[in-house]
C-alpha cells in the first residue's frame, strides 16, 4: 500500500502556512507510509530559502519541467508564465494523477489545509471506499452553475453512460476539495478518462472557469456508489476561506477542546 499526500502550492502560501500544514500532516495515522510530494509553478519554489521551508521529507516537482500534454496547451504555460487559477483547476481536475503513477491512495492538502485533529486513514483505505471530504456546499460561481451541470447531462446522455446518481444530482453542489483522500484508481479508471477527455475538449475550464471541485464532485456522484464515499468528522482548516468546521471550547477540566460544529 503506498500513499501519498500531495499540493501544487504558490510561494506566498508556503511562506504563510507550510510549518501549520506539516503540523497538521502529523496528526494523520496510518501503519502504511505515507509520502509527501508539493508541486510548484513558480520561479522561486526551489531556491534555498524555500526549500529550508518545506524540509527535506517533502519532493519537489516543478511542473513546469515535466508538464502534461494538457498542460502544455495551456495560454499562460505556452506564454511562460505560472498555471494561473483556471490552470490549478485542469491540475487538480486531471493531471496531478500522471504524476502519482505508483501511489495507491491520495490525499490532497493545500497549503492552507490545516488538519487539526487526530485522523485515522486507515478503515477508510481497508474498507475499499474510494472517496472522502470533510465539508460539502454549493458552488458559488455562477458562470459554472450554468453551463458545466448541462454540459455533463449533454455528455451523459448523448453517450449513454451509465451512472450512480440521479440527473438530478448532476448540479453545483461540490465536495471542498482542499482536502480529499482517494483511492487513485478512482481517476485512472476509463470511465473518468473519458468523463475528462470530454471536459478537456469542451474546453470550460478556460471559457467558463469551470472549478476542479465542482468538476470532480460530479464525477465522483456519477461513478461511485453511495457506499463508497464517506465524510468525515475530524476538525479541519481552510486558512484562506477563514472556515473551519470545530470551535475551541473548555471541557470539564477547563482544557481546550476542538468541538466539530454539527
Amino acid at each position: 500500500m503506498k500513499i501519498v499526500i500531495y499540493g501544487l502550492c504558490l510561494n506566498r502560501d508556503i511562506q504563510k502556512w507550510w510549518t501549520d500544514r506539516l503540523n497538521g500532516i502529523k496528526n494523520i495515522k496510518s501503519k502504511y507510509p505515507i509520502d509527501m510530494k508539493l508541486f510548484v509553478d513558480q520561479d522561486g519554489s526551489t531556491t534555498k530559502s524555500m526549500l529550508e521551508i518545506i524540509g527535506n521529507e517533502t519532493e519537489v516537482i516543478d511542473i513546469r519541467k515535466i508538464p502534461t500534454t494538457e498542460l502544455r496547451k495551456l495560454p499562460r504555460f505556452q506564454q511562460g508564465f505560472n498555471i494561473g487559477y483556471k490552470g490549478m483547476c485542469l491540475f487538480y481536475s486531471s493531471e496531478f494523477i500522471h504524476y502519482l503513477k505508483e501511489y495507491d491512495y491520495g490525499i490532497r492538502l493545500d497549503a492552507d489545509s490545516i488538519v487539526q485533529s487526530n485522523f485515522e486513514i486507515d478503515e477508510f483505505i481497508e474498507s475499499g471506499k474510494l472517496y472522502g471530504y470533510v465539508r460539502d456546499k454549493r458552488d458559488s460561481h455562477r458562470e459554472t452553475c450554468e453551463t458545466l451541470p448541462d454540459a455533463i447531462k449533454s455528455y451523459v446522455r448523448t453517450n449513454n453512460v451509465p451512472i450512480k446518481c440521479k440527473e438530478s444530482e448532476i448540479n453545483c453542489w461540490n465536495f471542498y476539495n482542499n482536502f480529499n483522500i482517494s483511492k487513485l484508481s478512482l481517476w485512472r479508471s476509463p470511465e473518468y478518462v473519458r468523463f475528462m477527455n470530454y471536459i478537456n475538449k469542451d474546453g470550460g475550464i478556460q471559457r467558463h472557469r469551470w472549478g476542479d471541485s465542482t468538476i470532480q464532485a460530479n464525477a465522483v456522484k456519477m461513478f461511485c456508489d453511495k457506499s463508497q464515499i464517506q465524510k468525515f468528522d475530524f476538525a479541519y482548516e481552510h486558512r484562506s476561506h477563514g472556515y473551519k468546521n470545530y470551535d475551541e471550547v473548555s471541557d470539564s477540566s477547563g482544557i481546550k477542546v476542538k468541538k466539530i460544529k454539527i
